[in-house]
Parts: C-alpha cells; structure tokens; sequence
C-alpha cells in the first residue's frame, strides 16, 4: 500500500482500495480478511466510495468470490 501512496496524486483505484479495506477493517475487525477470506461490502457502501472515487471508464472489478476450500 505504500508503494499506492508513494506517487504525488494517487488515482481515485488507490483510494477506493483504501475506503474498502477501512470499512471492513472497522466492520469486521475480529477476525483476519485476505485472500482465501473475503466478504462481500454491501452495495451501498460501494456504491457511496465509487461516487467519491470513480473510474474514467466506469468499468470496476467488483467483488471476487472465493474459489479456495476450506482446509
């Protein structure tokens, strides 16, 4: 994340990025998030932080399921 932060303007990606790892930071901070354990951000959520930070083109990634099972 540092490296994100390190040019003089970082793009609205960057910040999006950022606004969705504080909220599930804030929402679901008792157990670990990362790539084998994810969770869905409600729509309105994402919804409020694209308004704020949105892409030239209008095309997001958007949510990625899990395709790992559980060990």
């Amino acid at each position: 994340m540092k490296k994100m932060l390190s040019s003089p303007c970082p793009q609205n990606k960057t910040w999006r990025f950022i606004c969705y790892k504080q909220f599930i930071h804030w929402i679901n901070s008792w157990s670990a998030i990362g790539k084998g354990n994810r969770i869905c951000i409600p729509a309105c959520v994402v919804k409020a932080i694209r308004k704020k930070y949105p892409e030239n083109n209008g095309n997001y990634v958007g949510f990625k399921e899990n395709n790992k099972l559980p060990e």
